[in-house]
């Protein structure tokens, strides 16, 4: 029989199934599987949990396994899941992976082509790759994450390679966009400027709407990206370019900037 879940602080789905962290975030329910009954909404019962003996933060999907953060660890489970009367289920206990660091804002996961982005417990951006290594994928733009510490949404726009990360600062007054191009491995820095006459907003939440990025400020605008013209709300754009280090002893001492190509 399906029976009505507690509210849910978190949700992902991972093969089918609807998986929800309850208020006391160790207990995750998850759903029977959406294939069960096409065209109807998948049930919960209290038997269809994983329990953890610390606190949850969130979850993602990642191939065939289920991914579990807490703020100090990362586990993993494998399997198909009981069928829709609860029995004959595969799922065994939680694997946890070797690391020291876990996710602590349930906002910052995303799943994407190279495995699982996240904040880790020191502030900085992790992925959790494909073959379950852990890497502080996020370093060189920490000095921008310390100024901005909150990021609000993770958002993937496949057609150009990128997962961008809005990040708030400690007041909540003003924001940035933090953008990974994982095609190219590299980091770039957005700042919406003069949005309804605020220089660089606080952005509540953002999502991928009609193919096209989509932002929401805390002043209730929304705002979505435009491939047409190179303005934000009709103002120019500042771009700023930034070099690595240039030393002036040493064997790399002959780099110089020549010219640049946009």
């Amino acid at each position: 029989d399906d029976r009505q879940p507690p509210a849910g602080v978190t949700l992902f789905l991972h093969k089918s199934r609807l998986w929800s962290l309850s208020g006391d975030m160790k207990s995750w329910w998850y759903s029977k599987s959406f294939q069960d009954d096409i065209g109807t909404a998948p049930g919960f019962h209290q038997q269809l949990r994983v329990v953890f003996d610390e606190a949850q933060t969130g979850g993602a999907s990642m191939d065939e396994k289920a991914i579990f953060f807490s703020p100090t660890s990362i586990a993993y489970l494998q399997g198909e899941g009981p069928g829709p009367n609860g029995q004959n289920s595969d799922y065994g206990s939680p694997s946890k992976i070797q690391t020291d660091t876990g996710c602590t804002n349930a906002r910052s996961i995303i799943s994407m082509q190279d495995g699982v982005m996240f904040q880790g417990v020191a502030g900085g951006i992790y992925i959790l790759n494909r073959d379950l290594t852990i890497e502080w994928i996020g370093r060189v733009v920490q000095d921008q994450l310390a100024v901005f510490p909150n990021i609000t949404s993770a958002v993937q726009l496949p057609a150009r390679n990128e997962v961008r990360f809005s990040c708030n600062d400690a007041t909540g007054t003003s924001g940035i966009v933090l953008v990974y191009n994982y095609f190219e491995k590299q980091w770039t820095t957005t700042i919406y400027n003069n949005l309804a006459g605020i220089l660089a907003p606080a952005i509540q939440d953002a999502c991928m709407y009609q193919g096209k990025y989509t932002l929401l400020t805390y002043f209730g605008y929304v705002y979505q990206d435009d491939e047409t013209t190179g303005l934000d709300a009709g103002n120019w754009i500042t771009l700023d370019i930034e070099s690595a280090e240039i030393f002036a002893e040493g064997p790399i001492s002959f780099q110089r900037v020549r010219r640049v190509y946009i």
